[in-house]
């Protein structure tokens, strides 16, 4: 009979042991099965980033072809415009040249005309501002020269029509 209890003893610790065992295996699976389900969650929410990010790209390239494309207008219309102020400074320089050309002209004339006209300048002398009171027989006299030669010089119809703070040219 001790050995019939023993054997029941051991029969029950093997049965016992064989359903801690099969415990064990079915906890482990569980386990496994909530691991392998929230990898599986982690895996959705990484493609879902992916995607999105794959998506934001995208947008960015479709972006920064656009801004190439205004770029390239923009770099187009500013050489037009340079070339059309260009073009506008080379017209005006040429106006310019004539102008200058033509003023160059008018003053060869005028100096030609001055110097064929006959009028006797000395090349020397100095400029005198008339004051109030002056004559010019006094201005004359002041210079050492003669009333005749500063009428002369100053192309003076009368004698007596000068004026305060006229130029007068009084020669050596």
């Amino acid at each position: 009979m001790k050995m019939a209890t023993n054997m029941m003893c051991l029969l029950t610790a093997i049965l016992l042991a064989g359903c801690s065992t099969l415990g064990e295996r079915h906890n482990a699976r569980a386990r496994e099965s909530i691991m392998l389900d929230s990898l599986e969650s982690d895996m959705q929410r990484l493609k879902e980033k992916v995607d999105g990010l794959s998506a934001a790209q995208q947008d960015i390239y479709e972006e920064l072809s656009a801004l190439k494309r205004q770029q390239s207008k923009m770099d187009e219309e500013a050489g037009q415009y340079a070339d059309s102020v260009s073009k506008h400074l080379k017209d005006l320089d040429t106006k310019c040249a004539g102008m200058k050309q033509e003023i160059v002209d008018n003053l060869s004339k005028k100096i030609t005309g001055i110097l064929s006209s006959g009028a006797s300048m000395s090349a020397t002398g100095r400029e005198h501002i008339v004051q109030a009171g002056q004559t010019l027989s006094e201005i004359a006299s002041a210079y050492g020269v003669q009333v005749k030669s500063i009428v002369s010089a100053n192309k003076l119809k009368d004698a007596n029509s000068i004026k305060v703070g006229q130029k007068l040219f009084i020669p050596d």
